[in-house]
């Protein structure tokens, strides 16, 4: 099982190539690569926004208040304002 875990982005990296089996290779490098710049920034941008949304609650339990609900329901749409 942790063989599968170390290799899910690869295998499904590889299932999306497929789709392009008869592709040009300089368009299967840039699918390749775009599809890695893709994962990476929808990664690190959904934990941006779980960071900042976890530091505004847990600073907003230090100044003993309910935190940010301005914005969307329970302040998820913080980060985005």
């Amino acid at each position: 099982m942790s063989g599968f875990l170390d290799q899910i982005f690869v295998l499904g990296k590889e299932r999306v190539l497929a789709l392009f089996a008869g592709a040009p290779e300089w368009l299967l490098q840039v699918i390749s690569s775009l599809l890695t710049i893709s994962v990476l920034l929808a990664v690190f941008l959904t934990l941006f926004a779980l960071m900042s949304l976890f530091e505004r609650k847990i600073l907003a339990r230090i100044q003993n208040r309910l935190g940010p609900n301005r914005v969307g329901p329970f302040g998820l749409l913080q980060p985005a304002a």
